[in-house]
């Protein structure tokens, strides 16, 4: 089998799935080799339908990884950033901060040599669409490094279902909203949550407004 040399935020979003399908079977058969496993169905049992949500998160991951590159006499791994006067770029560390209560990712690119702040790249997650760590992480960078940034990290699709360690929020009966963190989701579709309580999907439907539906405000844990 060939070697993955291809980077992952180089793949068209169309053909990300696949090559994403065919790391994992190429990672779960080399696994399995040093295992003893010789069926090819025991290798691939493992591999789980992405949602398209699932794919972008999984690029930008990558994204945040492969930008970077081995610096041999500074001995580490660093991104290019501009900083200078015309194409002058300098090898830099990046310091992540994140705010969830704020939702957002600010990338800080420091010199990897002298320290100093060269660059810094911000994303701001908006207030209708779904936290996730990761696309902002990659947003951020991309920022700070003056790349472009994908389409489909701007415009991602919100989660499907209810995963734990979701945070959720949703409006109750008397029009309070309510956040929560969910731990488990029981056979009849209840969403039970790290406080003990439970609330149900469809919620605004089942008692009409001011209630809402328990909607997931960040994922990033899914990724985790």
């Amino acid at each position: 089998m060939g070697e993955m040399n291809t980077k992952l935020h180089d793949v068209p979003i169309d053909e990300l799935y696949k090559e994403i399908e065919r790391r994992a079977f190429v990672a779960g058969y080399r696994k399995g080799k040093e295992q003893g496993i010789m069926s090819v169905t025991d290798v691939s049992v493992g591999l789980v339908s992405k949602s398209h949500r699932d794919i972008v998160v999984t690029k930008a991951m990558a994204d945040i990884s492969e930008l970077s590159q081995y610096v041999s006499h500074l001995e580490v791994d660093a991104y290019k950033v501009p900083g200078g006067p015309g194409s002058t770029k300098y090898y830099c560390l990046a310091k992540f901060v994140v705010n969830r209560e704020k939702r957002t990712v600010v990338a800080l690119m420091h010199g990897a040599h002298s320290g100093r702040l060269y660059g810094k790249g911000i994303a701001k997650c908006d207030p209708s669409d779904c936290f996730n760590e990761h696309l902002g992480k990659a947003i951020a960078l991309r920022r700070a490094m003056g790349l472009s940034i994908p389409t489909e990290y701007l415009n991602a699709p919100k989660p499907e279902g209810h995963m734990p360690g979701d945070k959720t929020k949703l409006f109750d009966t008397g029009g309070t909203a309510v956040y929560r963190t969910t731990e488990r989701v029981n056979e009849h579709g209840k969403v039970w949550n790290t406080e003990g309580t439970f609330a149900w999907p469809d919620a605004g439907v089942r008692y009409g407004s001011p209630a809402s539906d328990l909607i997931v405000i960040d994922d990033t844990a899914r990724y985790s």
